[in-house]
């Protein structure tokens, strides 16, 4: 494919040699490994979302864990660590690992539920949190 790929459009190939020059020189711009190394367990507390939701005039939930689902709050501390980590989930070591199924699938219907409001004001706290790690990347 890249075979074919390259002999009609050339450029592409030289295109993909450059960047993987710049790579090899320069290394890719994001360091996940420093960042699990840093970025807490809970990167958002129960107040700093309690004041997110409220600012985006967004219901924050309960804070407790139900038999019947997982609090948007900690839903929320998962979208925040998968995203500044690209942290596996589905990984049982991880402290905020889905518990079952219905636990992941709580999380997948979360992702969509988000208002662009609630999205924004995760993403500042992001570039918050790792500005205050000292990580001066691109969120993600």
């Amino acid at each position: 494919m890249l075979r074919r790929t390259t002999r009609a459009h050339p450029d592409v190939l030289i295109a993909l040699c450059r960047l993987a020059n710049h790579l090899d020189d320069h290394g890719g711009t994001i360091d996940y490994q420093r960042r699990r190394d840093l970025v807490p367990d809970q990167p958002i507390s129960y107040d700093t979302w309690k004041q997110l939701c409220f600012a985006t005039g967004t219901q924050p939930g309960d804070c407790l864990h139900r038999a019947a689902q997982t609090p948007r709050f900690v839903q929320a501390q998962r979208y925040l660590h998968q995203l500044l980590t690209g942290s596996d989930l589905a990984d049982p070591a991880h402290p905020l690992a889905w518990q079952s199924a219905r636990d992941r699938s709580g999380y997948l219907a979360f992702l969509p539920a988000l208002t662009l409001g609630q999205r924004h004001a995760l993403h500042e706290h992001a570039h918050w949190l790792l500005e205050g790690l000292g990580i001066t990347e691109p969120l993600a």
